[in-house]
């Protein structure tokens, strides 16, 4: 059998992985079929599984393909600043992304909060790429005296991530009445370092 060029097999599998995207954000994790995605990229069933073992596994790989392009996106605003700073950007990246793929990310994020023992170690895992940046931030934040010190840096990083999902499903419950997405990295952030407490923040516009 003729070996397939290496260029050959990174386009099979893009392929694979767009339209992954594209049916599991159209019909869920559960219902999305390896039949029809396999199809839609142009290719037979036995295809996929030369690239994934599972719908699953390319479940996965999709999501850690947005947390490097979130990591991406926020090396591009220059990973400088205070830690507030650099976690607006964080939060900011994030944002995009998810204007990127909001449909995919909608089912990303129904799937952590649904928790399904098989699916939210995945996802937690797939997402390290974001996740590292968060705590790589977090950790020089504690050294700096900006972060106080408590849960381990790997904690608050999962904290700040799902206090950003938290955000996104007010906003899509609502129907974008609020918060604005563009709001979201100063409500997140505001509320992560500040708190609620008297004095605090709370990522609210000064007055």
């Amino acid at each position: 059998m003729p070996r397939i060029p290496a260029a050959a097999r990174e386009q099979a599998r893009r392929r694979l992985l767009e339209a992954g995207a594209e049916h599991i954000a159209r019909d869920g994790l559960e219902r999305a079929s390896v039949d029809a995605i396999a199809i839609a990229a142009g290719y037979a069933k036995g295809t996929f599984y030369n690239y994934f073992e599972s719908k699953e596994q390319l479940f996965g790989e999709v999501i850690a393909e947005g947390a490097r392009r979130a990591v991406a996106h926020y090396a591009r605003a220059g990973e400088r600043g205070t830690t507030r700073q650099r976690l607006l950007a964080l939060a900011a990246a994030d944002v995009r992304v998810l204007q990127e793929e909001e449909a995919f990310t909608q089912v990303v994020i129904r799937e952590a909060m649904a928790f399904r023992a098989e699916t939210y170690p995945l996802i937690v895992g797939r997402l390290e790429p974001f996740l590292g940046k968060i705590v790589a931030v977090l950790k020089a934040g504690r050294a700096a005296g900006e972060v106080r010190r408590g849960l381990p840096a790997e904690r608050q990083a999962l904290l700040f991530v799902g206090m950003l999902a938290l955000m996104y499903i007010q906003y899509w419950g609502n129907g974008g009445a609020w918060p604005d997405l563009d709001d979201v990295p100063r409500l997140v952030v505001g509320m992560f370092l500040d708190g609620q407490g008297a004095g605090g923040g709370g990522g609210g516009r000064r007055r």
